[in-house]
């Protein structure tokens, strides 16, 4: 299945808007995150830039496709996976998004000041 198509079929079952949907790809602000799809070179790279956070060990995260944790020269977490497109199919898109929101929630949960004012759940659609 080609990205966009891809994307698009993702975005219909989620039942996410549109407008999440751009010609690089795909940013949905999920909650207090911002989950970013890309691909290049037939490679689909999802992240999700968590901040200033501690970073503890992931091997306990051994789906696949595997999470990553990078630290960036700004003391800046990224919370980010790659794959080969033809490795992927809706579901395992839809999977994949699910766990990477779920595991930016549990390392942020601690560093996260919740604002009462605004809920900051992860859309019902896309908690699985």
């Amino acid at each position: 299945m080609m990205f966009h198509a891809m994307l698009s079929t993702l975005v219909r079952q989620l039942s996410l808007p549109q407008e999440c949907l751009h010609e690089q790809g795909l940013d949905l602000q999920a909650g207090p995150f911002s989950l970013h799809i890309r691909e290049r070179d037939q490679l689909v790279t999802l992240f999700i830039p968590l901040g200033d956070i501690q970073t503890p060990s992931l091997a306990a995260m051994a789906d696949w496709p595997v999470l990553q944790l990078s630290r960036g020269s700004e003391q800046s977490t990224l919370l980010w996976s790659r794959e080969w497109l033809d490795k992927l199919d809706v579901e395992i898109l839809i999977n994949l998004v699910s766990r990477m929101l779920h595991q930016a929630e549990a390392l942020t949960l601690d560093n996260i000041q919740v604002d009462t004012r605004q809920p900051h759940g992860i859309p019902a659609t896309i908690r699985g």
